[in-house]
């Protein structure tokens, strides 16, 4: 038998448990390796469809069936609040449905999903990971100082202690304010409101609501953004939860190094502008099974260049969205226009699709363009409704 083990339970892990029990053959074991005692990060996800279809095709979710468990609501769209005079959303492709979840409860509720359905498939180690070192023929684990052996090894084990081997990006936000309200959400959205120092996300749960007001500390001191944040969810100073985070955007230099891949925040992390981060997981769950089909390790360098093409892809559309600013003519917002124009105009692939939607506009098919994160459908609402017209007819 083959053993392939994924270190960690949050959203990445429990993605890449799915994706790999459901793909992989009877003839590969998948570990689950975790430490009880490690906390998760647990302030209300937003998905994408991509998200419940692996939960579906996995553990056969349905949101109206399911989706008390794990505290679910419906997202039908992402709506961008301040951004423009008008307020906007962008909907999944189709009408496809994304959902709102509560991290605490993911895995509990789909790891014994899993148990059933999978068997003896499906292993779990408790432990604290102590040392990984990659062989020539497999991946040494050392756990709670018992030796384990594994063919290969998928670290989704949070942020980085060192970030010696990732490429930071330079994007405008480092720093979260975090405050839940323990009152049901009744909107079906995930909000995206921008404010005078940044923006602002917007969860509902059927438990709670879940605001993050995101920052820069270089520009807005952490008492200025709760001052804010307080006016903008009308929560008095003083009872603002003090649950903060710090962070840097990044990815791996190498997602794939001899027989161990990292995934989640090891691997990447991007702030929580539409859920890029859990499409980005996705991909990578995606590119390293296609890669355990063959098992040819010159294949490895394709598998990494593909990978860092998309992680920069999606810098670029991250800095797409803001650098036309919003209605808030503040210092974070020069700031965020000056650092983000760059990328977007110097990025291969504004160009390459910009090239294309000309090519195919002569042709009549504007919707043959490859994507960009979004599909051309969609490129062109997001184009349009942020007034860019950088892909309308018109304009090229």
């Amino acid at each position: 038998m083959k053993k392939l083990a994924i270190i960690g339970t949050g959203s990445a892990g429990v993605l890449s448990l799915c994706h790999f029990l459901s793909y992989l053959s009877n003839e590969w074991e998948v570990y689950s390796i975790h430490d009880p005692k490690k906390p998760i990060l647990g302030i209300g996800e937003s998905t994408n469809p991509t998200f419940v279809l692996s939960l579906d095709q996995a553990i056969q979710f349905n949101y109206l069936q399911n989706g008390n468990e794990i505290d679910a609501t419906p997202k039908y769209a992402t709506v961008f609040k301040n951004w423009r005079q008008d307020n906007f959303y962008h909907p999944f492709v189709g009408g496809n449905l994304g959902i709102h979840m509560n991290s605490f409860k993911l895995f509990k509720y789909v790891f014994p999903k899993l148990k059933n359905k999978f068997g003896n498939k499906l292993k779990k180690i408790l432990g604290n990971v102590q040392t990984i070192i990659n062989k020539k023929d497999y991946v040494e684990c050392n756990i709670n100082n018992k030796t384990y052996k594994f063919d290969y090894v998928m670290e989704c084990t949070g942020f980085p202690k060192d970030y010696t081997d990732y490429n930071i990006c330079n994007l405008p936000v480092n720093s979260c304010l975090v405050h839940n309200i323990d009152k049901p959400g009744d909107w079906e959205y995930t909000g995206h409101v921008a404010t005078k120092n940044g923006w602002m996300f917007e969860i509902p749960l059927t438990t709670r609501q879940s605001y993050g007001y995101l920052y820069n500390d270089k520009i807005t001191t952490k008492d200025e953004a709760k001052k804010d944040f307080s006016k903008e969810i009308k929560v008095p100073i003083k009872e603002l939860q003090n649950i903060e985070y710090h962070f840097k955007s990044y990815y791996a230099k190498q997602f794939l190094n001899g027989r161990i891949i990292k995934n989640g925040n090891a691997a990447i992390f991007f702030e929580p502008m539409s859920a890029f981060s859990l499409f980005l997981y996705d991909k990578i769950n995606r590119s390293f099974f296609d890669y355990l089909l063959i098992e040819d390790v010159r294949e490895q360098k394709m598998l990494n260049i593909g990978l860092d093409e998309v992680a920069k892809e999606t810098e670029a559309m991250i800095a797409y969205m803001y650098h036309g600013g919003s209605l808030h003519n503040t210092k974070f917002w020069k700031y965020a226009k000056k650092i983000t124009k760059p990328i977007v105009f110097n990025s291969n692939i504004f160009k390459e699709i910009q090239t294309a939607f000309k090519q195919e506009y002569k042709k009549g098919t504007p919707l043959g363009v490859k994507d960009w994160v979004f599909c051309s459908n969609d490129l062109l609402k997001i184009d349009r409704n942020f007034g860019y017209n950088y892909f309308s007819s018109k304009s090229l």
